[in-house]
């Protein structure tokens, strides 16, 4: 099952639990995450890229460029990374 997630380093903590309970809960089948960033602490992505490969799943990382959706409004609530589900499809 491919798994598309988007985070910046304030919602490392929530994707963390999200990826260990669907792995833990899902055994039974093969899971890939992709991970897609802009700015992001490299101990952030090392630390999900360790909880899926400890569930014996792939984790790749996608750095997004920023610029893609500059036009795009972004606030406090609202940052860029809610904008990258719009390109999940050329992904796959």
């Amino acid at each position: 099952m491919n798994i598309f997630i988007a985070a910046d380093d304030k919602y490392i903590y929530p994707a963390r639990v999200m990826l260990t309970s669907l792995l833990t809960n899902n055994t039974f089948e093969s899971h890939t995450i992709h991970f897609m960033y802009s700015n992001i602490k490299q101990e952030n992505i090392e630390e999900l890229k360790n909880v899926v490969e400890c569930a014996n799943s792939k984790f790749y990382p996608i750095k997004i460029s920023a610029d893609m959706f500059g036009n795009f409004v972004k606030t406090q609530r609202f940052p860029v990374e809610i904008y990258y589900r719009l390109i999940i499809p050329t992904l796959l």
